[in-house]
This record gives structure tokens, C-alpha cells and sequence, in this order.
């Protein structure tokens, strides 16, 4: 019986190259509307394309049916209101809009970043799409309400047309949100990194670089019933903050450990985060090339009555908060830039939970989270023994490794270059499944559609809608079909008899 990431596939009408007047132009982000399988796609050039992924007969991603010209400048974040009725844009101008998509003009232009807008995101809860957060390059958080207008742009210009039509900009009025919250400095700054071998010359310049606040990469909210708490993490480590974003004067309420492997190594930075779809897990896609698990209810140790969903005001924070439970890791996933992202597919009907992860291989990962399947192995692992490889045992010897932290011998690298990476004491598994061949570059951002497919794109100027189908997926893989992709190392195709 093949798991569910092995029926993933991708034939050659569900690819979409992103193009402007015949000019392909590689698109940065990704994200899906809530209640239908229609997907949003920022570019290079500031345009959101909306793309119908609905499972239809011969039907596939090949023409957008709707594109924005919402900036004039990079896309770099997208998110849709609980009932998509609205967007909400991250560019590179340092500014965020807030579209209302039927109507097609803008209701609310976000302005007060100093430097480029990384993330965006709606808070989630009913009644709650008024509320939008933002972070960016110049570390700072910043939280919105859009019901509060501020001044009106008199002539702000957003083009709606069908497909790549050209069409004159729309002339529009739209109010300057104000910002209700403003962190300022989300993360600590680091000086730059040093590492054994390094020549008197490369510390010298490494030192005389100035600190800058760090960029705030990725953010999320709690589930409903703790929305009020958001978790940020940024360029400079891998720990995760936490923040109640009703005290943010207070500071933040907590800060996880970094893997202790970071400790004897150096800070790798994080990515994205995710939430599994019952809260109880947080993952990050950290620069080391990893995704880590942590539990949600030790993002506090000892007593954490923030929590609780008190709504009482609890003390001053800046409390520590459990290291990652475990990682996943594939051969073929490689974080060679922030832009890679990733997704999580929550469990709904007979489909698994998953996360879909971008990679600087060209090929999007997929991890189930279930930890069923490695429970015996993590337990084991996470009790500080080592696995047993005897028949009772069915998780394979190298996919939990319970080791020490310690750096690899510096003289395995040439002088002047980081180490090898450190060995690592947390169980890392990795079970996870590459869908190669849609893309030839970088994928960046990948997203899950209310059908459960999934959508990647990546600099090769494409996006893929990837979708299950065990019949089709196993004739792809064996005849290895050109304009497709299809999941890598998939066993037992012989035995698959079902009808797609």
C-alpha cells in the first residue's frame, strides 16, 4: 500500500509559466483561499495571478483567470482573509495592501515598514480579518486594524485585468491603516559568525560589520482560542518567540532554545513556520537544512498560565521555552536562500497531514507529520537510548539518530571555512519523500489547496499544481513521461492495481 506523498503528480497541464508581455518572471509566493481550490501567485514584478486548481477532467493550472497589478515592486508574502474575501500583500516597496478581491481595488494600504515587507498574515478567530500583521527587514512587527483609517490616498492605481491582459490602472480611494502595535526589535542582534580556522584577516572583517537589527522571516498565530499569542523567528538563529500581543510593552513572553547542536556550530536562521492543524506542534525550516518539531504547550517551561488563554495580565515575560523535539531532513533538501518556504496540509477526510517544503535542489519535499509512524523510534530516542535494529523495531536504524552535539574536526574543512556540521542530539528522522522533475530551480514556495494538492513554484518560472492519483502517478513514474514530475523512489508500483 504506497503512502499518500507517493500518489503525488504533476503532468505537463498542470504547470503555469509566469510571464509579463512574453517575458517569463520568476513568482515568490504562494497561498490559497480557504473555502475553494483557487490559489494566489506574487511575482517579481508585483502582480498576484489567481489560478483555478479544482480537480476537473483534463483540467489543469495552464491560464490564470484573474491578475492584479498590485505593486511595483516584489511580491514576497500573500494571505486570504478567513472567508476570501480579501488579500493581503507583502512587497519590496515596504508596504503591505489589503485588496478586496471581488471588487477588485484596495481598502487599505499599510505603510510604516522601513525596509522590505517579509511576511503578512490575518489573525486568525471569527470576526478577526480586520486584524493583520506584518514583519520585515528592518526587525521590525507591526499589527493592524484596517477598521482604523488614517489618511486617504487619493490616487492609488492597482490594475485588474483577466489573464495577462493589459488594462489602463484603476484609479481608486483607499485609507492608510494604523498600525495598533509596533515591535520594534522582535529579535536581538548577533555579531556575525566566527568558527575555527579563520584567519586573523577574516576575523578582523567579521567583526568590524555592523549589527543590524535582524530581519523577522516568519510568523504565525496560535490557533482560535490563543490567537492572541503570536510566534515570530527571524535571520539571526533558530529560536522561536513568542509574544502576547495584548502586552507587547511588556516584551515578549518567551523564547525557545536553539537546537544545542547551534551551540558548539554556529546560528543557522529560520525560514517559515507552521502549525500542525491540531496546535500541538510547531514546525520551522531552519537555514541548516532542517525542519524542526517543537510542542506548542512547552513553548513555556514550568508554570505558563499565558497559555491557559488567560485573559488576564500575567507579569512580565522573557521566559524560556523547550529546545525542538525532533527534525526531518531528505537528501535532496537544501535551504540555500530565504525565499524557500514551506506548507502544512492539514488532516481532512481520508487525507494525512503533511508539509510540503521548497528546496534549493528543485524539488518540493513532503514530510507526513504523523508521528505514528516513528513513534516507537522518537520515544526510544528521546529517552536518551539508542534504537534497537531487531525485528520488533520497523523504523529503519537511520532514520532517528540519537547523538551527541559536538562539532565535526575543523581540519575537515579547509582553513578558513566552517566546520562540517555538528552532530545532533535531538532523534531527526527522515522519512520524507522528494516530487521530482516539475522543476529544474529552486522551488520557494509551496501551498496546500482546500482539495488537499499541492501548489509549487519555483525560479524556473513555473508553478505546479501537484496532485494524487495512484494509477496516473505510477504510469508517470515508469515511463517517466516528459513535462512531468512524480514522487522519487516509490516501491511497490507492481502491486498498485486500484483505478485512479
Amino acid at each position: 500500500m504506497p503512502r499518500q506523498e507517493d500518489l503525488l503528480r504533476s503532468l505537463p497541464q498542470d504547470a503555469y509559466p509566469v510571464t509579463r508581455q512574453g517575458v517569463t518572471v520568476p513568482p515568490f509566493c504562494t497561498t490559497s483561499c480557504k473555502t475553494n481550490p483557487v490559489v494566489a501567485v506574487g511575482d517579481e514584478t508585483g502582480r498576484i495571478r489567481l489560478l483555478d486548481t479544482a480537480n476537473k477532467a483534463n483540467q489543469g493550472i495552464s491560464r490564470s483567470f484573474y491578475v492584479i497589478n498590485a505593486h511595483n515592486n516584489a511580491l514576497l508574502d500573500l494571505d486570504f482573509s478567513s472567508d476570501d474575501r480579501l488579500i493581503a500583500t507583502a512587497s519590496g516597496d515596504q508596504t503591505s495592501h489589503v485588496i478586496d478581491v471581488r471588487a477588485g481595488r484596495v481598502i487599505s494600504r499599510l505603510d510604516g515598514h522601513t525596509s522590505s515587507v517579509k511576511r503578512v498574515q490575518f489573525q486568525p478567530g471569527s470576526g478577526s480579518d480586520s486584524i493583520i500583521v506584518t514583519s520585515s527587514r528592518d526587525g521590525r512587527v507591526k499589527l493592524w486594524d484596517i477598521r482604523q483609517k488614517g489618511k486617504t490616498v487619493r490616487q492609488l492605481q492597482v490594475a485588474i485585468a483577466p489573464d495577462d491582459a493589459l488594462q489602463m490602472p484603476k484609479v481608486d480611494r483607499a485609507s492608510y491603516a494604523l498600525p495598533i502595535t509596533t515591535i520594534s526589535q522582535a529579535h536581538p542582534s548577533t555579531a556575525p559568525p566566527t568558527w575555527p580556522g579563520m584567519s586573523k584577516r577574516q576575523q578582523a572583517a567579521s567583526r568590524s560589520q555592523s549589527v543590524t537589527p535582524p530581519s523577522v522571516t516568519a510568523l504565525s498565530f496560535l490557533p482560535p482560542g490563543r490567537e492572541h499569542l503570536l510566534l515570530t523567528a527571524s535571520d539571526s538563529n533558530a529560536c522561536v518567540r513568542l509574544w502576547d500581543t495584548r502586552w507587547v510593552s511588556d516584551g515578549h513572553v518567551s523564547t525557545t532554545q536553539q537546537p544545542e547542536a547551534h551551540d558548539s556550530y554556529r546560528p543557522f536562521g529560520i525560514n517559515s513556520l507552521a502549525l500542525s492543524g491540531d496546535g500541538e506542534r510547531v514546525y520551522s525550516l531552519c537555514r541548516d537544512s532542517t525542519v524542526y518539531a517543537y510542542s506548542t504547550n512547552h513553548l513555556i517551561l514550568g508554570h505558563a498560565p499565558e497559555l491557559s488563554g488567560s485573559k488576564s495580565k500575567v507579569g512580565k515575560g522573557d521566559k524560556t521555552g523547550l529546545g525542538p523535539m525532533y527534525g526531518f531532513r531528505h537528501p535532496k533538501l537544501h535551504t540555500g536562500s530565504f525565499y524557500v518556504k514551506m506548507s502544512l496540509r492539514k488532516a481532512k477526510d481520508d487525507q494525512t497531514e503533511m508539509l510540503g517544503v521548497g528546496s534549493t535542489d528543485g524539488c518540493p519535499i513532503l514530510f507526513p507529520t504523523d508521528e505514528a509512524i516513528f513513534k516507537d523510534g522518537l520515544s526510544d530516542a528521546m529517552g536518551g537510548l539508542q534504537l534497537d535494529d531487531g525485528p520488533g523495531n520497523d523504523v529503519p536504524s537511520n532514520s532517528l539518530r540519537r547523538t551527541r552535539s559536538q562539532t565535526n574536526n575543523a581540519r575537515s574543512k579547509p582553513p578558513g571555512k566552517p566546520p562540517c556540521r555538528p552532530l545532533d542530539s535531538i532523534p531527526i528522522h527522515q522519512h520524507g519523500r522528494a516530487l521530482v522533475e516539475g522543476h529544474d530551480r529552486e522551488v520557494t514556495a509551496p501551498s496546500w489547496t482546500s482539495q488537499g494538492n499541492l501548489v509549487s513554484a519555483g525560479d524556473d518560472c513555473l508553478v505546479r499544481c501537484w496532485r494524487e492519483g495512484r494509477n496516473k502517478s505510477r504510469e508517470v513514474r515508469r515511463e517517466k513521461a516528459t513535462g512531468c514530475g512524480w514522487a522519487q523512489g516509490v516501491e511497490g508500483d507492481a502491486e498498485d492495481s486500484e483505478d485512479d
